[in-house]
């Protein structure tokens, strides 16, 4: 696995330049095709249920198994590409809205190892895989593709889909999956980046530990390029310029490192992400503190992400 990005300097930089590994263009064939070893789909028996106008955009709930199932479909596998609903009809379905379909199936996996899973769908899509929600794709919108990973041992694995579609014009869903890298030992394989966060970036008001709403936007953007990928760790340090006692500045460092660990940490429920924070003060300045440009340099919040 190669990493996002070699090196980012600021945050607004890293939006920029990250190319997730895991962007894949699904289209009519397999997006994975050249890649070994396959997870092998079984074919997928689809229950279509029939969605009340009034809840058809809020997407997947446990509620959907209580509507009624208006007909059974069978697909080889899942890939239907985007398309008119005035043009292509939707297979085994004589509904062009308000539907949803429960798609169930294997898939076998042939080595131990991390796997990435896609779906692209117009509209919603979730994928669980042995029982655990692996992408989230759901909710209402036009064809979007959603990639997550997940590590897997060899074997064969129950796989469950869900898909809906809300209102016309366009409809369509797919669904693809590859090998990704090698569990491995330890520390073998791993690959770091590094994002760093300027105060330039109104990441937080004057001697405030409260990250700033732009900042949080900012955050939240980063933890879905970074969910698209295998990561094992990320390590967050907080800085300051050296205004203030060495004490005081020692611990706004820390207690800002630990509220962009709580901004980054919510969007990682569901994964083993191990984080570590650390605040430095004013002991590793970049930047001269003679000037308020060179200070406010020195006030960031260093993020180190290690992946699998």
């Amino acid at each position: 696995m190669r990493s996002i990005c070699a090196s980012l300097c600021t945050l607004l930089f890293c939006f920029t330049l990250i190319q997730a590994v895991a962007e894949i263009p699904l289209s009519g064939t397999a997006a994975f095709q050249d890649s070994l070893p396959i997870p092998v789909f079984s074919a997928f028996e689809g229950v279509v249920y029939k969605i009340p106008i009034k809840r058809v955009k809020l997407g997947y709930g446990n509620d959907i198994l209580k509507l009624p199932v208006v007909d059974t479909i069978h697909w080889d596998r899942i890939d239907f590409p985007d398309s008119d609903i005035k043009e292509t009809p939707f297979p085994g379905v004589n509904l062009t809205q308000g539907f949803g379909i429960i798609f169930t199936g294997t898939v076998k996996i042939p080595k131990t190892g991390w796997y990435q899973f896609a779906t692209k769908s117009d509209d919603g899509t979730i994928l669980w895989i042995d029982g655990q929600k692996i992408v989230d794709n759901d909710k209402d919108h036009r064809m979007r593709l959603r990639v997550d990973s997940v590590a897997l041992r060899a074997g064969t694995y129950p796989v469950r889909l869900w898909y809906y579609q809300a209102y016309p014009t366009r409809y369509g869903v797919q669904l693809d999956g590859r090998y990704y890298h090698d569990l491995g030992s330890e520390d073998e394989g791993l690959v770091r980046d590094t994002v760093t966060l300027s105060q330039e970036q109104l990441l937080f008001a004057h001697n405030s530990n409260q990250l700033l709403p732009p900042a949080v936007h900012l955050l939240d953007s980063l933890a879905d390029k970074l969910r698209l990928n295998a990561v094992r760790r990320i390590s967050i340090t907080g800085h300051t310029d050296n205004t203030g006692t060495p004490a005081y500045n020692a611990r706004l460092s820390r207690e800002r490192a630990q509220a962009v660990q709580a901004a980054l940490q919510k969007h990682f429920t569901d994964r083993q992400v191990a984080f570590a924070v650390e605040g430095r003060g004013e002991t590793q300045p970049i930047a001269g503190n003679d000037t308020e440009t060179g200070r406010a340099r020195n006030r960031r919040v260093v993020i180190e992400i290690e992946y699998y």
